[in-house]
């Protein structure tokens, strides 16, 4: 009784810390960019909304247009996706078994990118609301490629997740070339597709993150549930029944969840890799190996470092921005090597 005592105690002081160290980060990430605001003035902002403390303070349109129209947005999409990531990532690796498998193992992010090819061939870029109308291919484009993942493994009636690796890596594989050849004969238009290819939050307001982030909360919420269950099938399918767990159902709905929040990451932000790889393995390094606290960290971790690295996005060349996919492959590949060589506290791949 006194370990689980502890056990909660330990779970609840690291998540206030992780709380505490993402509200930093965000209030951090309101005044740093193209135009540094002042301190004072990003706070001041935040705290009219609490007018019982605070409510002689007028701020400029411009400040204002700044830290909630353009900033805000960006850094909530950020963090939602950076959670929704590491929390896929993490939940492939579970149900695979395998710590190298990320939330793009199923060829999700090659059908989004197919399926934003194709918007862009057959929608103007100055028709009203073509932006929202890619978002919707994307999602579906990752959508489809999901289901015809399950449709290959139920047709070969195989319950071996090998077959359901291999069709994700053919149907990824199909995808990406059917891209390359539609760039090759619209290269005029190539460059905004590009853009989705290495991620980015450029373009995101609160229309699009009310879109998609639902999803993704929705998704967290119900993979912090199932911390238990991915404990036990880290022992095996069979095992896994002696216990009460339905292993192959369980996996099945697992993965779509983690699919579905996936495809909605993509269609908010984009290609955005090393994410979903890195972050879990950070997380176990830090915390051990239960998935029952390792869903809850691994969301505010992600958050904190993707929105951490989009501030570097957006101010290591400002004006200018780098692609944020081409940001967390620089940073991420480093880590992993890192994770590789490592050999301390028994941490292994």
């Amino acid at each position: 009784m006194l370990k689980i005592k502890n056990q909660f105690t330990n779970m609840l002081l690291t998540s206030t810390i992780l709380v505490l160290t993402l509200l930093v980060v965000i209030f951090f990430s309101l005044i740093i960019g193209v135009a540094d605001i002042p301190v004072i003035i990003v706070a001041k902002s935040l705290m009219s909304f609490f007018p019982f403390i605070f409510n002689d303070f007028i701020i400029s349109d411009n400040w204002h247009q700044i830290i909630y129209e353009i900033r805000f947005p960006r850094i909530v999409a950020a963090g939602i996706v950076g959670a929704g990531l590491s929390c896929a990532g993490l939940t492939y690796q579970g149900v695979f078994r395998n710590h190298l498998a990320d939330p793009y193992l199923l060829g999700i992010a090659s059908g989004s990118a197919l399926a934003v090819t194709i918007a862009n061939y057959f929608i103007p870029a100055t028709t009203l609301f073509s932006f929202l109308w890619v978002q919707l291919f994307a999602f579906f484009g990752g959508l489809i490629v999901i289901c015809c993942v399950y449709f290959i493994s139920f047709f070969t009636l195989s319950r071996n997740f090998s077959t359901v690796i291999l069709a994700g890596i053919a149907l990824s594989s199909l995808c990406t070339a059917l891209t390359f050849f539609l760039l090759m004969i619209q290269s005029e238009k190539s460059l905004s597709i590009l853009s989705f290819l290495f991620g980015s939050f450029n373009t995101v307001d609160w229309e699009v993150v009310v879109y998609a982030s639902p999803i993704i909360l929705c998704g967290i919420f119900f993979l912090s549930f199932y911390g238990r269950t991915l404990n036990i099938l880290q022992i095996g399918l069979e095992e896994s029944k002696t216990l009460g767990i339905d292993a192959h159902k369980m996996n099945v709905i697992l993965i779509f969840v983690a699919s579905i929040m996936t495809c909605s990451a993509v269609a908010l932000a984009g290609i955005i890799g090393f994410v979903g790889l890195v972050i879990p393995h950070l997380c176990r390094l830090l915390f051990g190996n239960d998935y029952q606290r390792l869903i809850i960290f691994s969301g505010f971790i992600g958050a904190i470092f993707l929105i951490l690295v989009d501030d570097s996005v957006r101010t290591v060349i400002a004006p200018q921005e780098i692609p944020i996919g081409a940001m967390t492959a620089l940073v991420g590949s480093p880590l992993f090597i890192y994770f590789l060589v490592i050999k301390k506290r028994n941490y292994d791949l």
